[in-house]
């Protein structure tokens, strides 16, 4: 509530989809009249981000028609994206005068959470990988001088063949915990892998663990490849400004349960921003019945 109090005062706006959101957009071009709601979703203003003169600006430190910044709570860190140094100063300035809130800048936002992100304030590209981390598990793992493999999985892995025990293997639960974190944030390639190796956590033994090394070995070869939105690199099939989702299934799969695998990826301004792969909770009739449900799957998540 504080926050929400202070950093309104100082010109920001929260999202209502998302509460830990903030953001900030003025119009950039000296005589414009101030942005709307529907300049931005309907007009698009965003979408059209040329370089503007400087004689022109209303913020020099911008070179583009719109000044922005967004601002995302998490826990005690703010972090910030913005393409003008004035607006920050601003709200610094501001939530300083108000005194209830104290803010401290650490630095440039290039690691949170073992993830690097890149961020170019010309083209507006924004990147984010985890090479770093991705090394560190390959030297936990002695797998330093192993040789890259082109799938994180094979086609005919059966891991319902494998062993089982009552107590799982740690070192197994580690791994497989390990991956999914690096699945969820920068890998979706890893979607489906990630979703069936996590079944057998709660009784997983060691040779649970080849399978992990299985992926490790396929993160060698991909582990210099970032996610990379960028609306000026932007080529079809992808259109600038709009999502555009793919959405597949494997109709009952599932040997124990019979269901269906589903998978669907969101795509914007050329890159992936949400992924998942998962079984289905009802067991489908025909292949066609798998592929409705996972379309509405993905339906829900665009809404």
């Amino acid at each position: 509530m504080l926050c929400r109090e202070v950093y309104q005062k100082a010109g920001m706006k929260q999202l209502q989809t998302d509460e830990c959101v903030f953001t900030c957009y003025v119009s950039n071009i000296i005589g414009q009249p101030s942005l709307t709601n529907e300049d931005l979703l309907v007009k698009g203003k965003f979408l059209t981000m040329e370089i503007v003169p400087m004689q022109m600006r209303v913020y020099r430190s911008c070179c583009h028609p719109v000044a922005t910044m967004i601002l995302v709570m998490y826990v005690d860190n703010n972090g910030i994206r913005h393409n003008c140094e004035e607006l920050v100063q601003e709200f610094e300035k501001s939530v300083k005068q108000d005194g209830r809130i104290n803010l401290q800048r650490e630095g440039e936002l290039d690691w949170f959470l073992l993830v690097r992100y890149t961020y170019d304030k010309i083209t507006g590209a924004i990147g984010c990988s985890q090479e770093p981390y991705i090394d560190c598990l390959l030297l936990k793992y002695g797998m330093e001088n192993a040789n890259a493999c082109k799938l994180p999985m094979n086609p005919g892995s059966d891991l319902d063949s494998l062993p089982i025990l009552d107590t799982p293997d740690k070192i197994v639960v580690h791994a497989y915990e390990e991956l999914l974190y690096i699945d969820i944030n920068t890998v979706p390639q890893l979607s489906y892998s990630m979703s069936s190796l996590p079944r057998y956590m709660s009784k997983a033994t060691p040779a649970h663990l080849t399978y992990a090394k299985v992926v490790l070995r396929y993160l060698i070869g991909i582990k210099k490849r970032q996610l990379t939105w960028c609306g000026l690199w932007v080529s079809l099939p992808h259109i600038l400004g709009e999502i555009l989702a793919f959405v597949n299934s494997s109709w009952a799969d599932d040997k124990n349960k019979r269901v269906s695998s589903m998978a669907s990826y969101l795509f914007e301004n050329n890159a992936t921003f949400s992924w998942r792969a998962t079984l289905s909770q009802i067991i489908a009739l025909s292949t066609t019945e798998a592929e409705l449900m996972t379309l509405s799957g993905c339906c829900c998540e665009i809404m």
